[in-house]
C-alpha cells in the first residue's frame, strides 16, 4: 500500500498481525472476524483475478483484463459474496472467542479479516493495533524514523501528518519510558546479543545496533 503514499500503508515488516484488547469484547460485539481456511483461500484470492466466469454456461476460463476483483490503488482489498462468491465470505468468516483487557490476539498477516458489520454489544470494543515485527533491517530502518518523529513529538511514518502533540505539555519523552523492554522497542536502548542466538540472529543484532547508533 505504501507505493501509492496511502493512509494505513505499512512500511514496516508485520510477521503477524495482532491487536491488545481494551475490553470485554464477546463474537457479534465488534470483535474480529478472520477466515480460516488459510491453505484454500490464499491461493484462491490469489488466482481469481486470472479467471472469470462464463456467462453461458457458468464455467471458468482465462481472464486477460487489468481486474482485481475488490482492489483499489491504496486501499485494502475487499472481498465479499459478489466478487468472490466460492469464498462464501458471509458464512465462512469466523468470530475469535471472547476477549476481555489485556488479552492479545495474532492472526497470520495473509488472512482474510473484518470487523463484525454489526455492533451488537452494549459498550465500546476497544483494541490497540500492535503487530508482531521482527528484527530485521526494514524494521530498524523504519524504529529510527519512530524513534525521530517521538522525540519531536510528530506522527511517526506510515501515520498521518501534521503537528501531533508537537506542542503538547506534559507529552511522553524518552525519559518516561521505564522498562528496558519499552526502550529498546523505541530504540533507545541496544539490543542484546545472547550467546543462544544463530550467526545470522547475532549479525542482524549486530547491524541493528549500528543502524542505531547504540
Amino acid at each position: 500500500m505504501s507505493l501509492y503514499n496511502a493512509a494505513g500503508g505499512c512500511t514496516a515488516f508485520r510477521s503477524w498481525q495482532g491487536w491488545l484488547s481494551l475490553s470485554t469484547v464477546n463474537p457479534g460485539e465488534g470483535g474480529l472476524l478472520v477466515n480460516p481456511l488459510l491453505k484454500y483461500s490464499t491461493p484462491y484470492w490469489l488466482l481469481r483475478p486470472f479467471f472469470t466466469r462464463n456467462k453461458t454456461d457458468g464455467d471458468w476460463e482465462i481472464d486477460t483484463s487489468s481486474v482485481w476483483q475488490g482492489a483499489v490503488p491504496g486501499r485494502g482489498q475487499e472481498m465479499n459474496d459478489s466478487l468472490h462468491p466460492e469464498l462464501q465470505p458471509s458464512t465462512s468468516m469466523t468470530s475469535v472467542p471472547t476477549v476481555h483487557p489485556g488479552d492479545m490476539v495474532f492472526w497470520h498477516c495473509d488472512t482474510i479479516h473484518a470487523v463484525d458489520a454489526v455492533h451488537r454489544g452494549q459498550s465500546d470494543s476497544t483494541v490497540f493495533y500492535i503487530p508482531a515485527a521482527p528484527l530485521c533491517q526494514i524494521n530498524v530502518d523504519y524504529l529510527v524514523q519512530q524513534r525521530d518523529s517521538f522525540q519531536r513529538g510528530i506522527p511517526p511514518p506510515d501515520f498521518p501528518g501534521g503537528e501531533g502533540e508537537l506542542h503538547h505539555v506534559g507529552r511522553a519523552t524518552p525519559e518516561d519510558i521505564n522498562t528496558l523492554e519499552g526502550r529498546r522497542a523505541m530504540g533507545f536502548e541496544p539490543f542484546e546479543i545472547k550467546s543462544y542466538m544463530t550467526p545470522g540472529e547475532k549479525e542482524m543484532v549486530s547491524k541493528a545496533n549500528t543502524t542505531l547508533n547504540l
